[in-house]
């Protein structure tokens, strides 16, 4: 029997117990208040009503709490969640060294052989914004669904496999904390047919393969969104020390091995806590922010950069061709939690799927 089982079973045991309990003190005390209520009159029998729905809110409290732990027990069961716990601990108040795997050239070119539509999520966090591409249904009310269908196709075109759709996404986070559930992401699109790669843990930069040190955000209840690395060392944050990957020069490998056999489109979403006014003058320079190179553009400016606004208003009134770009920024479902999808096969009946 799993643990989970096991748990349950004995749930339902002390539930059943709290309930024959109160069964019986209930029938003791109806009786009670039948005979002093014969002998001694109302008011005794009053006292002892109040006893009775005293006992009733402790029955009640302690199905409460049970009910409570059962729920914590089965979130800390998630290895997932477990792992993430692990290094936050790890993390807290010192620096810890993340290595980063070498950058495969080989499977990069193979995973962008047949894609045509790209969507680069720069500021992945959990990897919310790619699940809202590929399952839109799973997220009802996020803002960046409408963008999406403009932009890459309805619904019943963008859940078809990427070798039929030409649909792919890549995805940068440099938190560590996200690491295991970006994996699982990923393992499993892959598995559905959705070509999907996730960057991680890696600062969106302009120069590549350089040590820097990342603050991230104790806030887990927020998914840790504040985490950057523009900010510099946040008095109170977690510090870790990650590898930047250049951006600028992956952006133009990936348009290079980009398929050209059916039209496309790329779109870039860009939330990376104040990187962007690293990133975006060298995309400027480079003329990447043009049609047939980025399409479109969605980014969070963050104001604690105290960058000057004349910028900010050159990036969002840039023209090139058809290009566009937008100050966006939609975090909802920020904790997603959502069920991954199945492969073709189905899933096995045995075993869960980590959102």
């Amino acid at each position: 029997m799993t643990s989970e089982a096991h748990l349950a079973s004995e749930a339902a045991a002390g539930l059943a117990e709290i309930a024959a309990l109160g069964a019986r003190e209930r029938a003791e005390q109806e009786a009670e208040e039948l005979d002093i209520e014969f002998l001694d009159g109302e008011k005794r029998s009053v006292c002892i009503t109040r006893r009775t729905s005293w006992i009733w809110a402790m029955y009640l409290s302690t199905f409460v709490l049970l009910a409570f732990a059962c729920f914590a027990y089965l979130q800390r069961s998630s290895p997932t969640s477990k792992e993430n716990n692990d290094l936050a601990l790890e993390l807290q108040g010192r620096r810890l060294d993340v290595p980063s795997a070498p950058f495969d050239e080989q499977g990069h070119d193979d995973l962008l052989r047949g894609c045509s539509s790209i969507l680069f999520d720069l500021g992945a966090n959990k990897g919310t914004h790619v699940r809202k591409l590929f399952e839109p249904q799973k997220y009802p009310h996020a803002k960046v669904l409408k963008i999406y269908d403009e932009f890459f196709g309805d619904v019943a075109h963008r859940v078809g496999p990427s070798s039929e759709t030409g649909l792919c996404a890549y995805g940068f986070e440099a938190n560590p904390l996200h690491v295991r559930t970006l994996q699982l992401i990923e393992h499993h699109y892959l598995r559905v047919g959705w070509s999907v790669k996730f960057i991680v843990p890696k600062v969106v930069s302009t120069v590549d393969d350089k040590e820097v040190t990342l603050s991230v955000d104790r806030n887990v209840k927020h998914a840790s969104w504040g985490t950057s690395a523009a900010r510099g060392v946040i008095k109170g944050a977690n510090h870790v020390l990650v590898r930047t990957i250049d951006f600028p020069a992956f952006l133009r490998r990936a348009l290079a091995a980009r398929s050209h056999d059916r039209p496309g489109r790329v779109l870039v979403k860009m939330d990376i806590e104040g990187s962007e006014f690293e990133v975006l003058p060298v995309l400027l320079e480079n003329g990447d922010l043009c049609t047939g190179k980025i399409d479109r553009l969605l980014v969070e400016f963050h104001a604690f950069m105290r960058k000057g606004h004349s910028f900010i208003h050159k990036v969002l009134n840039h023209t090139c061709g058809s290009f566009s770009a937008s100050s966006f920024d939609d975090e909802s479902y920020l904790m997603d939690g959502r069920p991954l999808p199945c492969p073709p096969g189905g899933c096995p009946k045995r075993g869960r799927s980590h959102g």
